[in-house]
């Protein structure tokens, strides 16, 4: 019998063929897999769509701003936190849906992912935050072509999305003063 995964322990790099195209760690895997979320933003035809905690890698949001003026639906679920503030900024654009989540709702944004063109799904531990591309050891999965597991996250971002409400922070481009001075 044939097996459905080939695991590299060498570099922890997995290969399932037709399911699970890339797993990524290794030397300098947060590089990769930067570089590959890049890519597949930048590839994108039709359609992104993001649902994540927190973001604030500002180089990936400009990208994502770009794609939306360049005429893809652009669809993002985050949560209203200041944390989030230069995102949500960065994204104040007619051509990029915002929506908050509550971070106090019992369903947290778990996982994380991104679907581009209904067709390639991310999720897993990577995270959307500057440190997180740097510092992390995450295990992204990014799956090519799986219409069954792709539409089980595209409901979830629907339940995400239904959830959503307007956002009850004033946001901005850094931290007001006043709350630098009290942390």
């Amino acid at each position: 019998m044939k097996p459905i995964c080939t695991i590299d322990l060498r570099v922890r790099i997995w290969y399932c063929p037709s399911i699970f195209n890339i797993y990524f760690m290794g030397e300098n895997h947060e590089l990769k897999i930067r570089k590959t979320l890049i890519n597949g933003i930048e590839s994108a035809k039709n359609s992104i769509r993001l649902a994540v905690a927190y973001f604030s890698d500002m180089e990936i949001a400009d990208l994502i701003k770009k794609r939306a003026g360049d005429g893809l639906v652009v669809e993002v679920v985050i949560y209203d936190h200041p944390v989030n503030s230069p995102t949500i900024l960065e994204f104040n654009s007619k051509n990029i849906n915002m929506h908050f989540y509550d971070i106090n709702n019992s369903n947290p944004i778990y996982p994380k992912f991104c679907i581009i063109d209904e067709e390639i799904l991310v999720t897993g531990n990577h995270g959307w935050a500057y440190a997180a591309n740097r510092t992390e050891h995450p295990d992204p999965v990014i799956v090519n072509n799986e219409s069954r597991l792709i539409e089980e996250y595209l409901n979830k971002f629907r339940f995400f999305k239904k959830n959503c409400g307007s956002s009850r922070f004033v946001h901005f481009k850094t931290k007001p003063e006043i709350l630098v001075r009290y942390q």
